[in-house]
């Protein structure tokens, strides 16, 4: 499952949710990037509301060239940034951008009392644009998937956490249906509130990427975040390049899967902290030759002690040109190193 982030109503709002300069300077230097970023990446899904085109229209804030233009000229910032550009951008973004009801099969159409700790929504007038935000946060938190979720909004926060407590009663379904929910809850869940690609990649948690990975991208996704975090580096971008770079190859994965690496948090864990060793060379990390060379590229094969207990499991990868390539896990009774294929990694 890829982390999803999701583009509230507000963003594109022309006028916006804040009436802050700075606020609004900030979504436009910030709006180029997001659009840049979601035409060559495999790290997130980029969703918005099924119905935001009309909620922009309904607020009558659609970011029209002469609506950015209005805000551009009443904020003094026609100097800085073309209308033209940040309409198109903002377009752009909601026509890539797949709905939530595609991407998660349900959307709220009714909740109560939605209560949002972390943002100002009283800077904004209009009642739609807040609806519809208070809406978009019911959705996350009915679905459980707050841990996974990042939302950007035009509205003031204080901090990178919204806490949001609200009961849904009513979702819409895929086929357009509305389906009644017979014993709504409160549900109360912390959401992180980013503003650009780097926060984005900040706020993301290695371990919950990894236990949440279906791919051998999302596997690299995860242990370039532990590389970080481990090294103390601030990243921008992805892949890691430099002695950061690595790959993960095309059965590794299915290694994970076969011995139930992730079936328990604590093996997780220990296995994802091991691949940001082998990558980083972290001192103390004791690395043995496998002795095998891959007929088709030369590579050499290596292993490392990931548990001594139990199954013993031990981390398999190749080496070529100082670069490693995760090739699988498996238990110290099975030693074989697998070929792979294509090599895997994370691009944003």
């Amino acid at each position: 499952m890829l982390p999803s982030v999701l583009f509230d109503a507000s963003y594109f709002a022309m006028p916006g949710a804040s009436e802050h300069v700075d606020d609004i300077e900030d979504i436009f230097m910030n709006i180029n990037d997001w659009a840049d970023r979601m035409t060559n990446q495999n790290v997130a899904d980029f969703l918005i509301a099924y119905d935001v085109i009309d909620v922009l229209s309904a607020a009558n804030c659609y970011p029209l060239v002469e609506n950015v233009n209005a805000l551009l000229e009443l904020y003094e910032l026609s100097h800085v940034f073309s209308a033209n550009d940040i309409s198109s951008r903002m377009l752009t973004i909601m026509s890539n951008a797949e709905t939530v009801l595609e991407s998660w099969g349900c959307e709220t159409d009714e909740y109560q009392n939605c209560a949002i700790g972390g943002v100002d929504l009283s800077v904004c007038g209009d009642k739609i644009l807040v609806e519809n935000f208070e809406r978009l946060c019911s959705t996350i938190a009915h679905s459980e998937r707050s841990a996974n979720t990042r939302i950007l909004s035009s509205f003031p926060v204080n901090g990178e956490i919204l806490r949001v407590s609200t009961t849904v009663e009513a979702v819409r379904q895929k086929d357009g249906a509305t389906q009644v929910v017979l014993e709504p809850e409160r549900m109360t869940v912390e959401i992180p509130h980013i503003d650009t690609p780097e926060s984005f990649l900040r706020s993301l948690d290695p371990l919950q990427v990894w236990t949440d990975a279906e791919t051998p991208e999302q596997i690299h996704l995860a242990v370039s975040l532990q590389v970080a975090r481990d090294m103390d580096l601030n990243i921008s971008s992805l892949p890691l390049e430099g002695e950061s770079k690595f790959f993960v190859g095309s059965d590794f994965i299915w290694s994970l899967d076969r011995h139930g690496i992730n079936d328990n948090q604590q093996n997780s864990a220990v296995v994802l902290r091991k691949c940001a060793e082998c990558v980083t060379g972290a001192k103390g990390t004791f690395v043995r030759d496998f002795g095998e060379i891959r007929t088709r590229d030369k590579a050499t094969s290596h292993r490392m002690h990931i548990t001594k207990g139990g199954a013993a499991y031990r981390l398999m990868f190749w080496k070529k040109d100082g670069v490693p390539e995760l090739a699988n896990v498996g238990p110290k009774n099975e030693l074989r190193i697998l070929q792979g294929g294509t090599l895997h990694r994370a691009e944003f």
